[in-house]
């Protein structure tokens, strides 16, 4: 089966012309629809936002005028200079002669109603209506008309309005009485019927809530239909489900808003814009058939002198030496031609030196690979991850370093640019980074990497810039420095623990002695208080002081209470200072060989026990995995002063545990496992966690972030100094907000120093 032939010159020059001759025609032709489209809708949304603003100054002016005819028609009668009955004729009169009244209710300033009718039904005018009220209070406080929320007439489903008119005192200017009406909305539906133009444009009065109250076709009033226009020009479904433009404006009626739209249908609006766009495709379609007609001719002009300079160098390839290109009358083929005629005479020579050329090439592109490996071996072994990119942080090549450093293949890293790995990096940050590289050509700065499991990593970086072929790239090296880090921290903690230590010495010393006098102190005054001794009740008894009475005076004013509160205080400070003589105290007599497994067993059992913990914590609801590796080799420690750091861990771990139980079930998680002639010990929780500022200081002697009494900051410290002074161990912890901490002590299997 034969290969697919090449595509033909002359066609392809044919599309080209016309691709260039139809691209910037369709690409104008979508601008011009575009912008006719949106002008459309904009000239469309102005004009109907117009009928809006006017259909709502009518309506406004239609409604809030009702108040000033019903005041007019009172004051014209003299309403209040009548008998009963005649007011009620007045006001009988008054609701015939404004058919969107639907009823009369005047009533009195404190509520009572003194004449009430109805153009529709008889009514009882000793009671007013519910939904009045609220509109009653509002005109007697303002002495202004006003208007309640719509209701639906439960009748006939009519939507009516409200209305408390005040009448005014003419002496003394307060509120004489309140004229309690409902107006009826379906007066509107002329109002809208004038301002729309059917079936086109359509006008209607909604709440603003977009209930229609009015509309031309008042079915859609009866069934409470619901249309709210969109905010803005665009098309959107109608108040008859059909695509229209619409628009809005809101009517105000003194604390109530109503809302006036106005919407036309979107294909009479949008018919200038169609008839537009078919002449604007006609002249484009007879500008794409002129175009094709020139890509023609071109074709037909330029090609000719190709083919002859084809046929030509067909003759040669056969080989046909005294065969000459004309090259027709164009310069650049004249110019190919000449190539032609004078390269049939070199052949010969040109043969001989091709040769010779690719002998030399093979040599030096041997030497290349040979170079290229020695490169290849050199950053492949490097123990710096090496990376590679362009100049808008694409990944051009890595080393297997970089794999090792970030977990992902060199296939995944290849696919990714510099700012996916860099979390201090963005593309526009690379970006302006690899231009001032430009100018600088090398820099070295530290920042975060990013794993593919989502952890972070410190690295220093040197990078430089170098331009191969013409284009720049970037080259970066990158040291993992968490560990050098991790022991940077180790030492600023050891050297400020031991100074902090030597001060805590010489405080302890100086605390101790009178901490001895106030334990002695208060003993004795308990036991010379006490009934039980034959000499207290003696000296009662000769100084003439009933022991007795004595006894239930002190026991009255808590006196034994605050005695055991002040040996409990002067207990407690004795134990901190103990703690604090511990940063002073180094030696390694007495370790013995110990089992960390089962030392960790004994201080979650002693946990489970302790008073404090069960009072506060109840560590015994704690779900506690073990996980101890086979075989661990015994380590040379004191026993007592290990198992104090792992209870000091689990202690804290119950505290912070405490925080989070009702959010998911509390878990502490030890295990133990030889590492680099070390036995490492892990202890974690799932609990809140702490922030970097807090875990940096979490080993600081009297740093707590506790309540007030209820730890000394000293447990941490103390553990730091048992296991890295006393046991030449590593001490540390690891923690992430929100997720858990990890504290991983490590003490060596053989006897350090």
């Amino acid at each position: 089966m034969s290969a697919m032939a090449p595509p033909r010159l002359s066609r392809a020059l044919s599309w080209s012309f016309l691709a260039l001759a139809a691209a910037p025609i369709l690409l104008l032709a979508g601008l011009i629809t575009f912008a006719g489209y949106e002008t459309r809708l904009e000239d469309v949304y102005r004009y109907n936002h117009q009928r809006a603003d006017n259909l709502a100054l009518r309506t406004g002016e239609l409604l809030g005028g009702s108040a000033r005819e019903i005041l007019a028609a009172l004051r014209a009668k003299d309403f209040y200079a009548q008998e009963s009955r005649i007011r009620r004729a007045m006001l009988l009169e008054i609701a015939t002669g404004m058919p969107m009244l639907r009823e009369l209710r005047v009533m009195g300033p404190d509520g009572a109603a003194l004449a009430a009718v109805s153009a529709f039904k008889a009514l009882d005018h000793a009671s007013a209506r519910p939904e009045t009220s609220a509109t009653f209070r509002t005109a007697m406080e303002t002495g202004m008309p006003a208007f309640g929320e719509v209701i639906i007439d439960p009748d006939v489903g009519e939507p009516l309005l409200p209305m408390a008119v005040p009448v005014p005192e003419p002496r003394s200017g307060g509120v004489r009485a309140v004229i309690m009406t409902t107006l009826r909305l379906k007066v509107l539906r002329d109002l809208v019927l004038a301002l729309s133009d059917l079936p086109h444009q359509t006008a209607l009065i909604t709440t603003t809530g977009g209930r229609i109250l009015a509309s031309p076709d008042f079915s859609q009033v009866l069934a409470g239909e619901v249309f709210l226009p969109q905010v803005g020009p665009g098309v959107q479904k109608g108040s008859a489900a059909m695509p229209c433009v619409a628009a809005s404006s809101p009517v105000r009626i003194g604390d109530q808003v109503l809302a006036a739209v106005a919407e036309e249908d979107a294909a009479h609006a949008l018919k200038p814009f169609y008839r537009n766009l078919v002449v604007t495709a006609q002249v484009f379609v007879a500008a794409l058939a002129a175009a094709a007609l020139l890509a023609w001719l071109a074709r037909r002009h330029l090609l000719s002198p190709v083919n002859d300079l084809t046929r030509t160098a067909a003759s040669i390839h056969a080989g046909d030496l005294t065969a000459r290109a004309a090259g027709g009358r164009f310069r650049e083929t004249r110019a190919v031609a000449e190539a032609f005629n004078v390269m049939t005479g070199r052949l010969l020579d040109t043969k001989a030196d091709l040769e010779r050329q690719v002998l030399e090439r093979a040599r030096a592109e041997e030497a290349l690979r040979e170079s290229e490996n020695r490169y290849r071996l050199l950053v492949e072994h490097a123990r710096d991850a090496i990376y590679l990119a362009d100049t808008e942080g694409r990944l051009v090549d890595v080393n297997p370093e970089a794999s090792a450093q970030t977990g992902y293949s060199r296939e995944e890293l290849l696919a990714m640019r510099v700012a996916d790995v860099d979390a201090k990096a963005s593309a526009e940050s690379f970006a302006s980074f690899a231009r001032e590289l430009l100018t600088l050509r090398h820099a070295e700065f530290e920042t975060i990497h990013r794993r593919k499991d989502g952890s972070t990593f410190p690295v220093d970086v040197h990078v430089s810039c170098f331009e191969t072929e013409g284009k720049p790239y970037v080259l970066g090296f990158a040291r993992d420095v968490a560990e050098r880090r991790r022991m940077q921290e180790v030492m600023i903690q050891t050297e400020k623990m031991m100074s902090l230590g030597g001060l805590a010495a010489g405080m302890a010393h100086e605390i101790n002695n009178p901490l001895g006098g106030i334990l002695q102190a208060a003993q004795v005054v308990q036991r010379r208080l006490c009934v039980c001794s034959q000499a207290n009740l003696d000296a009662a008894r000769e100084a003439g002081v009933n022991f007795e009475a004595l006894e239930a005076y002190l026991e009255k004013r808590e006196v034994p209470h605050f005695l055991a509160e002040v040996r409990a205080s002067a207990m407690r400070a004795a134990g901190i200072v103990t703690s604090m003589l511990e940063f002073s105290r180094k030696g390694d007599s007495g370790r013995t060989p110990e089992d960390l497994s089962q030392l960790l067993d004994k201080a979650v059992e002693l946990c489970g026990t302790d008073y404090d913990l069960k009072k506060n914590y109840d560590f015994r609801r704690i779900e506690v995995v073990r996980s101890y590796a086979p075989d661990l080799p015994p380590v040379p420690c004191h026993a007592t002063q290990v198992q104090q750091v792992f209870m000091n861990i689990l202690r804290n771990a119950a505290q912070a545990l405490q925080q989070t139980r009702k959010e998911r079930p509390p878990r502490i998680e030890v295990s133990a496992r030889a590492e680099d002639g070390m036995v490492r010990v892990d202890i974690a929780d799932n609990g809140p966690g702490m922030p970097e500022d807090v875990r940096r200081r979490v080993f600081e002697p009297f740093y707590t972030t506790k309540d007030p009494g209820v730890g000394t900051g000293l447990g941490l410290s103390v553990s730091f100094f048992i296991v890295t002074r006393q046991h030449g161990g590593e001490i540390h912890v690891d923690s992430e907000p929100g997720i858990g901490t990890i504290f991983t002590v490590k003490l060596p299997v053989e006897r350090r120093p």
